[in-house]
């Protein structure tokens, strides 16, 4: 057993060595969303659980992203978007919809990780992603792939076997100013990636976050944007519930070992 702290919200994390259509916006209230919102985006955009998705499926899901971020900023330009959220990814569920996190761009809602963030830019004059990168590129322990555009990895403090990061390896503070090409470049990603995590996982049903979407002008030096995936493998019981801690039950070098394993079987 060991612990780690998670670099950007500061929580400590067990881990245990054994492995055992767009959204509108005139559909926005805006006074609605200076109360901070997470937007429900009801029309429907996989027709397919995501694992099952192609290539050419996730970059239309990415193009219907940037409609949703610059529906919303056409109305508030001075909203932070820090997330959107597909809560169930791994099935169709219709009264659960894809979510938009909004809220003003304020420290009262800031996300506990642009805090962080922030705090460190401040301290090292450099982004946090940034810096974490050249980490797991330098230890290499938990990388599941790597190239000029994208680094896909096991994140050091993962709070759940599995847990997958795709960051861009340039820095990009938000997803609507990333160019063309490596959009495209991460839906080859997320379509080779997602299912392996998936199969690998005991098919469990998983969060694909969106984090860091779009912000107002003063985030761009720390803000760095990134996607997330989730498998739902861990139940919290008392002792995660009485210490708000999670227990991993295996590590992300080994969940990295099973994740090769698999794809090169």
């Amino acid at each position: 057993m060991e612990y780690r702290k998670h670099p950007l919200t500061g929580e400590w994390i067990i881990h245990q060595r054994q492995l055992k259509e767009p959204f509108q916006a005139s559909d926005l209230c805006t006074s609605f969303l200076w109360n901070g919102a997470c937007i429900p985006l009801h029309k429907k955009l996989r027709s397919t659980p995501m694992q099952n998705m192609t290539r050419s499926d996730f970059a239309e899901l990415f193009d219907a992203y940037f409609d949703w971020v610059k529906n919303v900023r056409s109305v508030a330009p001075q909203a932070c978007i820090p997330s959107i959220l597909d809560p169930h990814a791994g099935v169709i569920l219709y009264d659960e919809p894809v979510r938009m996190i909004v809220a003003p761009a304020d420290d009262i809602f800031a996300d506990v990780s642009i805090k962080r963030a922030r705090s460190f830019h401040t301290e090292h004059k450099r982004c946090l992603w940034c810096e974490m990168i050249d980490q797991e590129l330098s230890c290499a322990e938990r990388i599941v792939e790597s190239n000029d555009d994208f680094i896909v990895f096991e994140p050091y403090a993962a709070r759940f076997p599995f847990e997958t990061y795709i960051v861009p390896i340039r820095h990009i503070h938000s997803f609507i100013s990333t160019p063309a090409l490596l959009i495209d470049a991460l839906a080859r990603l997320c379509a080779k990636w997602i299912p392996v995590i998936h199969d690998v996982s005991g098919k469990a049903d998983f969060a694909f976050f969106l984090h860091h979407v779009a912000t107002p002008c003063g985030y761009e030096d720390y803000l760095h944007w990134y996607i997330q995936v989730v498998p739902f493998m861990n139940t919290w019981a008392g002792f995660e519930i009485a210490t708000a801690m999670n227990i991993n039950v295996t590590t992300p070098e080994s969940c990295v070992l099973k994740i090769s394993q698999k794809i090169h079987k």
